[in-house]
């Protein structure tokens, strides 16, 4: 039994990048304490008058974790967290985990302040479908099965994942405001400061060091707003994180399309 127990984290370890594999176990761990009465629902949404004038400060993480009890939903946002954050974090993130935290926390932030307006009460779904676009706007002519079905362009998956839905009655407000704040975020990290040589939302060093400390030595890596570029060019190719660069050190291969539900090789 120890083994086997031993070897399930072994594998659970190996399956997911670092941020994805907490965020995934958080979930769950949020989803058992949910199902078990042992933390009702209503503890772990998000209300900002209970958040910040009654102090249950608590919500401000657990509206993220709670994605709702088992149910369709659930599962279909379950698929989609873990097939785009486990692309995202490996192949634009890759031995870089405080960057995609630093992500998530900033793309968060941005949340709490607009789910008030648009009336939700749990954000895991945009926080998924955020991701989701970020992957696809990073890979736009990479393909993508739709359920078997069709093959489409990453680059319109989000837009597809919108109406399909809008046809199935689920929200699709908040799935909007997320692509809108992907999209933002795609232009402050990716895309303006290649045009204006300048970094817009870089990574604090207090959560480098935090995040990294027990994983790759910080210093072979300069912050630049998303991913690293190698401080030493002339390393042998060998050492370098797989996957991550193309021949040019200070561009990424951000990796290919993935059919939806299909684990990663």
């Amino acid at each position: 039994m120890q083994n086997k127990g031993k070897g399930f984290l072994e594998f659970w370890r190996e399956f997911f990048p670092p941020v994805t594999r907490w965020w995934v176990t958080s979930i769950l761990v949020t989803l058992l304490l949910g199902v078990l009465g042992i933390v009702p629902p209503k503890y772990m949404i998000y209300t900002p008058t209970l958040a910040f004038k009654q102090f249950q400060i608590w919500r401000i993480v657990t509206c993220f974790l709670f994605i709702g009890l088992p149910s369709f939903p659930f599962f279909l946002t379950m698929i989609f967290l873990i097939t785009y954050s486990k692309s995202l974090e490996n192949f634009s993130y890759q031995g870089n985990p405080a960057e995609y935290l630093w992500m998530l926390i900033v793309c968060g932030a941005v949340f709490l302040i607009v789910a008030p307006l648009l009336n939700i009460i749990m954000l895991g779904d945009m926080l998924a479908a955020l991701v989701c676009y970020i992957y696809c706007r990073r890979n736009p002519d990479k393909q993508v099965s739709l359920y078997g079905l069709l093959q489409i362009q990453l680059k319109y998956f989000p837009f597809v994942s919108l109406a399909l839905r809008m046809l199935m009655g689920r929200g699709v407000i908040g799935f909007g405001a997320a692509m809108l704040v992907g999209h933002l975020y795609w232009l402050l990290v990716d895309d303006l400061p290649k045009k204006n040589n300048q970094v817009y939302i870089k990574t604090p060093q207090f959560l480098i060091n935090l995040v990294n400390k027990n994983g790759d030595n910080n210093n072979q890596f300069i912050n630049r707003g998303y991913g690293y570029t190698n401080r030493n060019t002339n390393t042998n190719t060998n050492t370098q994180p797989q996957n991550t660069r193309t021949n040019n050190t200070s561009r990424y291969k951000w990796g290919d399309g993935n059919k939806i539900g299909k684990k990663d090789k």
